[in-house]
């Protein structure tokens, strides 16, 4: 994938993250209000924002490495 490519996936992957994180910041508004709230729900927002942050940060990786390379090349 071509740093042209990456762009438009992190910023997806990036807006995904928010989504998450909006999931959980009301899951714990709700807990923080006393509802009764369901621990496996919390599990899984959880496991959707680190399986999430993992593809950024793989995908900023790939990024990276041709920049290295090219930088490493000019030395």
């Amino acid at each position: 994938m071509s740093s042209i490519e990456t762009v438009p996936v992190l910023r997806h992957l990036s807006s995904k993250l928010d989504s998450c994180n909006q999931q959980l910041d009301g899951y714990m508004q709700d807990q923080a209000n006393g509802a009764q709230v369901d621990g496996a729900e919390f599990l899984k927002m959880i496991e959707q924002r680190t399986v999430t942050q993992q593809a950024m940060e793989a995908q900023l990786k790939l990024k990276e490495k041709p920049l290295r390379t090219v930088l490493s090349d000019n030395h």
